[in-house]
Order: C-alpha cells, then sequence, then structure tokens
C-alpha cells in the first residue's frame, strides 16, 4: 500500500505491507505546497521512487492501491478537493485523479481530520470505540466525529473545519479557534506578531512549529506557558462539543498532541469543567512527525482489503467512512 499525507507543516509518503509496517517512507517540507500541480507531481515522483527502489517486478504487480489525507474540505465520491483553509490554492483540485494517473495505481482520497479519526478508532488510540472525538492540532485545527461506529462528514464532506469557528478572547473580541488554541496562535503568542498563512511562508511556520514543541518537550518555561494557554483553550471550547455529541473518548491528535505543556492542560480544562462525566481523553498514538504514514497506509489497507475497494484500477474507489476495528 501506498499512503500519502498533505499537510501545511508536513507532507509524507510512506510505502508498508499489509500489516501496516513501514517498507520505506519520506517526509517532505515542499516549498511549493501552495501549488497544487507541482505539489502533486513532486508527490507522486517520490512514491514512484519508493516503489521502484523497494519493490520487485512481481511485488509491484500486488501494490493495491492507495490513500491520501489532505487538509480541507474533500469530495470522497470523487476524490476532487473543494477547498482548504490552510492551502489556499487547493480548490476544486482533482487530487485522486491526478494521483491515479501519475502512480498507476488506484487512489482514496479524504480529508486530514477525518482520515487522522477513523485511524485513530481503526488501529490507534481510540481503537474499537463507537463514539470519538477527535481534533487534530497543527498549524490549524480540524475535527473528526464518529458516532454509533459511523464518521460524520455533513453535508457536502464539509463537517470538522472548527478552526474557523468564531470565538472570543480573553479580552472578549470576537476571533477564531485557530487564533487562541492552534500551532498558529502559539506561533503569534512566541513571535508577538500575526501570523500569516500563506504558501511563501508555511515551510518556515512548520519549523518554528516543531522547534517550539521540541522546546516544550526541553522544558522551556515561556513556550510552556503559551502552549498552556492554548491547550486550556482548546479543552475550554471542546467542553460544548462534548456535551452536545456526548462521546466516550475525546482524542487530542496532530503535532500538538506531542506538546506536554499543551495535553496536559487541555486534559485539566475538560476535567475540571466537565467534572465526573464519563469520558477519558488521550493523546492520539499515531500522529506527530510520521502521522501520515501510519494513519494514510492504514487506511488503504482496510479500505481496499475489507470495504470493497480496490480492483478496479485508475482511481475509482469511493472511501467508505465504515469503522469496524481489525485484529
Amino acid at each position: 500500500m501506498l499512503g500519502i499525507g498533505i499537510d501545511p507543516m508536513l507532507q509524507t509518503v510512506t510505502l508498508t505491507d499489509l500489516k501496516n509496517q513501514v517498507i520505506a517512507g519520506t517526509d517532505l517540507n515542499l516549498p511549493a505546497i501552495d501549488e497544487p500541480d507541482a505539489a502533486i507531481a513532486q508527490l507522486a515522483d517520490e512514491g514512484l521512487r519508493l516503489i521502484d527502489q523497494h519493490l520487485t517486478a512481481s511485488d509491484r504487480a500486488r501494490l493495491l492501491g492507495g490513500f491520501t489525507m489532505i487538509t480541507g474540505a474533500v469530495d470522497t465520491v470523487t476524490g476532487t478537493v473543494r477547498y482548504s483553509p490552510y492551502l489556499r490554492e487547493w480548490r476544486d483540485v482533482p487530487l485522486r485523479s491526478q494521483l491515479a494517473d501519475l502512480l498507476g495505481i488506484p487512489m482514496s482520497v479524504a480529508g486530514l481530520a477525518n482520515t487522522v479519526a477513523m485511524a485513530e478508532v481503526l488501529f490507534g488510540a481510540a481503537r474499537g470505540r463507537q463514539h470519538v472525538l477527535c481534533t487534530t492540532c497543527g498549524i490549524g485545527l480540524g475535527t473528526g466525529l464518529i458516532l454509533n461506529g459511523r464518521l460524520v462528514t455533513g453535508h457536502r464532506d464539509n463537517a470538522g473545519v472548527v478552526g474557523l469557528m468564531e470565538v472570543t478572547d480573553q479580552t472578549g473580541a470576537r476571533t477564531t479557534l485557530d487564533q487562541v488554541a492552534s500551532g498558529r496562535g502559539l506561533l503569534q503568542r512566541l513571535k508577538g506578531h500575526d501570523v500569516e498563512l500563506s504558501g511563501a511562508t508555511m515551510a518556515g511556520l512548520a519549523h518554528d512549529l516543531w522547534d517550539a514543541i521540541e522546546r516544550d518537550r526541553e522544558g522551556d518555561l515561556t513556550v510552556a506557558a503559551a502552549m498552556s494557554e492554548l491547550g486550556w483553550r482548546l479543552g475550554f471550547i471542546t467542553v460544548q462539543a462534548i456535551r452536545f455529541v456526548a462521546p466516550e473518548i475525546f482524542v487530542i491528535a496532530g503535532p500538538l498532541a506531542t506538546a506536554p505543556s499543551y495535553v496536559a492542560a487541555a486534559t485539566a480544562a475538560l476535567t475540571e469543567l466537565l467534572g465526573p462525566m464519563d469520558l477519558e481523553v488521550v493523546a492520539s498514538s499515531i500522529t506527530g512527525p510520521v502521522s501520515g504514514g501510519s494513519a494514510t497506509c492504514g487506511l488503504a489497507i482496510c479500505e481496499y482489503l475489507f470495504s470493497g475497494g480496490g480492483g478496479g484500477g485508475g482511481g475509482d474507489t469511493h472511501w467508505s467512512g465504515r469503522v469496524t476495528a481489525r485484529s
């Protein structure tokens, strides 16, 4: 299986066997990530390089297909990226058909937040759970919701773009959840000025955020204080969603799930505000710098082996969104 992850912070291409054991993988930081055609061509080239380098001719015939996740709203029937709040030039991009043509294998495409939520249920921190709220926390925020064992995608698959939700900051001014609880908000506090999300600046922002996460792990008090502030705000806002949809587990995923101060503050806020409510709060077991490989390849395996996908060639599969835990 081949897995591709397209995120403002990191782009991944991973080749695995059917046990989701990595054969080879590459973490990329493409300078042209906000140029869809160029980015797709580079990702496909890397996929072909991994295939040619690590698979024999007979192995190549057993390459069943691939799965791509991308930050944004995706039409999972056609594999078209309708828009992305963080990759602003990705509008009405036929991602699945382009990758299938370039790679010569069937591909499925879904939004990043939904993919991560599904992966957490299938083989991650929420394995086997039926009611799951999972927020992926990176430069921006996205949420996947699974109720009664099924992914909730909303009208035209637009559910989960929570980073754009309007909230108030500590002064009472109107802002967005991204500004008060995401990596973008963190960098604004550390830098002392607004952070512009554009293709020209994304690679630098990703580097700065990974650096801040590492500084938090090392005990930097300034970073820890900022992480704690944003983690608390994530928990504070998430309380409202939890009361409404009543999940059994809340998963904090994405790069900030590896920042201890952020996770601790979000957990503390939920514990304080929800009281004795029966809810488990956990950090993701599959996300971080190599999240794309684990999530995308795992979803490819489930899609092509267990959901009736694959076998048609040319990228004509349809991601089902069904959740069935596998051993």
